[in-house]
C-alpha cells in the first residue's frame, strides 16, 4: 500500500519540527519512530492464538511529553483522569534513570501528536489501514485497534474517521466516564469502551454498571496464577474486550509490575484484594454468579 502524499508530508513536517526545536532526552536528540502502532504485546499476543489481531498505540502518559516540549505544552495531560494510584507505578514516573528505547519512542509519538494532531492522525489512519490489510491476508478472524494503550485521549471526538477502517473494531479502556455516555462521540463511532476503576471513581463505576453502559475493569491484588473470584470476568485471558459478556459486568485484571509497583498500588487503593469487592455496594448485582 503506497503511502499517501498527505502522510508523507505529515512525517516530513514532524521531522522538521523535531529538528528545529532541538528536542533532546538524556542529552540525545529525540527522533521519530519508524511506526506509530505496535502489534505485539503480552495480552494482545494471547489474542493471536484465538484468531484476533490488535494494533495498539502507545504514547508517553500524563504530562511527560508536554514537559519535554515545555512552554504552552507543559501542562497538557494525555491522561486527564489519572490518579495517584495509577501514576505512581507507571513505568515513566518511578525514577528509573535513563529512558529506554521504547520509552523514547512513546515520548516521540506523543510529542508529534502535540505538535501536529491532524498530521499524526492522518499517519495513524494510514497505518491502521495497512495493519488491517495485512491481518486480513494472514487470515485473522477479528481485527481490533486500541489507540489508548498508555493514554486516555478522546480520539474519536476529534477524529471520528479513525473508527472507520473497514473490518476493524475499535476498543479501549478509559477513566473518562463521559466516553461511555449513550450519546458520546465514542459510542456513535462504534467504539467498545471499558471503564477503569481507580481509587477515586467507584460512584461512576456503579452508575455505568447500573445503567448498562459498559463493563468496569478492576485491578485486583492477587497472584497471576490465582483464579478470578466467581462471577468476575478474567481480563487477563485476552485483551479482546469486545468479546466480554455484558454490559454491566466486572472485569478483573491482576496487578502487574515489580513488587514495589504492586505495593504502591495497594497503598493508594488503586488495586484491591478480591475479597474487598464484596464491600462495594451492589457488587453482587454485577458479579454474575454462575
Amino acid at each position: 500500500m503506497k503511502e499517501p502524499r498527505d502522510v508523507t508530508i505529515a512525517r516530513a513536517w514532524a521531522e522538521i519540527n523535531f529538528h528545529d526545536r532541538d528536542i533532546k532526552l538524556d542529552g540525545e536528540p529525540l527522533s521519530l519512530p519508524a511506526t506509530l502502532l505496535t502489534s505485539a504485546q503480552a495480552k494482545s499476543d494471547k489474542g493471536l492464538a484465538l484468531g484476533i489481531a490488535t494494533a495498539t498505540l502507545y504514547l508517553a502518559p500524563h504530562r511527560l511529553a508536554g514537559e519535554v516540549l515545555g512552554g504552552r505544552f507543559a501542562r497538557v495531560n494525555l491522561c486527564p483522569k489519572a490518579t495517584v494510584g495509577c501514576r505512581n507505578p507507571c513505568i515513566y514516573l518511578t525514577g528509573r534513570g535513563r529512558f529506554s528505547s521504547p520509552q523514547r519512542a512513546r515520548i516521540a509519538r506523543a510529542v508529534w501528536y502535540l505538535l501536529d494532531g491532524e498530521g499524526f492522525a492522518q499517519t495513524l489512519h494510514y497505518e491502521l489501514e495497512r495493519f488491517a490489510a495485512s491481518a486480513k491476508r494472514k487470515g485473522y478472524k477479528r481485527i481490533g485497534q486500541r489507540l489508548n494503550g498508555t493514554s486516555d485521549i478522546r480520539w474519536y471526538k476529534r477524529f471520528p474517521w479513525l473508527a472507520g477502517v473497514s473490518g476493524v473494531t475499535p476498543y479501549d479502556y478509559t477513566k473518562q466516564a463521559v466516553m461511555l455516555a449513550s450519546d458520546s462521540p465514542e459510542r456513535k463511532a462504534g467504539v467498545h469502551m471499558t471503564y477503569s476503576r481507580s481509587e477515586t471513581n467507584w460512584r461512576d463505576c456503579e452508575a455505568i454498571l447500573d445503567a448498562g453502559l459498559g463493563n468496569v475493569a478492576v485491578v485486583l491484588d492477587m497472584p497471576r496464577s490465582a483464579p478470578m473470584p466467581k462471577g468476575i470476568l478474567d481480563g487477563d485471558l485476552t485483551d479482546w474486550r469486545p468479546g466480554d459478556a455484558g454490559p454491566g459486568r466486572l472485569v478483573g485484571l491482576r496487578a502487574k509490575g515489580t513488587n514495589a509497583d504492586k505495593q504502591r498500588m495497594r497503598d493508594s487503593g488503586f488495586s484491591i484484594p478480591p475479597h474487598a469487592l464484596a464491600c462495594y455496594p451492589r457488587y453482587h448485582r454485577h458479579a454474575v454468579q454462575g
